[in-house]
């Protein structure tokens, strides 16, 4: 199985939604339609792996996505989350944003125990990460 990426590049600030293939030696190169469009150090672009999971519209979740997560059964509704790989595992992290409270540490949920709905990127959509907390 090939895993399928995105990816963020540093300096142009512009997400590559093209098939990229995680090189060897430190580079990372862009594929289109089977040829071979570019090739990054990995200190220019950011990989973004795929979770493998798709959010409830049917849009492919990758790390960095930030998401809107629901789990109904706890009545935990539309918290603003960032995909993550933590431990061998793909999560998101709760922000609290709806108690607008600082954590004092992460909450990590399993990403395939939630209803997700992608709502951008960290990279190209970071004003959805800005809240103001009391305190």
């Amino acid at each position: 199985m090939q895993a399928n990426y995105k990816a963020w590049h540093v300096d142009e600030q512009v997400m590559y939604h093209d098939p990229i293939i995680n090189g060897m030696n430190g580079l990372v190169v862009r594929v289109y339609n089977n040829v071979i469009v570019g090739h990054y150090a990995t200190d220019e672009v950011i990989p973004l792996q795929y979770t493998g999971l798709q959010d409830i519209n049917g849009i492919d979740i990758c790390l960095g996505d930030v998401v809107l997560a629901s789990r109904g059964d706890w009545g935990w509704t539309d918290e603003i989350s960032v995909v993550v790989y933590k431990d061998g595992g793909f999560y998101i992290n709760s922000f609290c944003f709806y108690e607008k409270i600082e954590p004092t540490w992460d909450v990590f949920f399993s990403a395939k125990d939630l209803d997700l709905k992608v709502i951008g990127n960290k990279y190209e959509n970071p004003e959805l990460l800005e809240v103001e907390f009391d305190g």
